[in-house]
């Protein structure tokens, strides 16, 4: 769906922005959750969906399977960016030196 935000503090697969939520829309949820945050709960429809790590030509670098996309409910929750949180960065290796992120296939 494009570039995302790593959240090491989200402990879901991914929380969807505008763009994601708007392509999700019209599918049936395989369930709902509420995420706490900042003070207040938020009401998310969740979707199972297929993803992969891409490059910049949308070529797959990786599969990861099935995620979870956690998707507000009320527009006022979403973001600009997706997020991508602990179990996708559980399942893969980035090395980080500072001037240059690489993920190791």
């Amino acid at each position: 769906m494009g570039e995302s935000i790593i959240d090491t503090g989200f402990d879901a697969a991914i929380y969807a922005n505008l763009k994601l939520a708007e392509f999700l829309e019209g599918l049936r949820p395989t369930r709902t959750s509420q995420l706490q945050a900042a003070g207040h709960s938020v009401g998310c429809e969740v979707f199972t969906v297929e993803c992969h790590v891409v490059n910049v030509h949308s070529k797959t670098v990786l599969a990861l399977g099935r995620v979870e996309v956690y998707c507000p409910v009320d527009p006022v929750d979403l973001l600009e960016d997706v997020i991508v949180g602990r179990v996708i960065l559980n399942r893969l290796t980035l090395h980080l030196d500072g001037k240059l992120t690489r993920l190791l296939v």
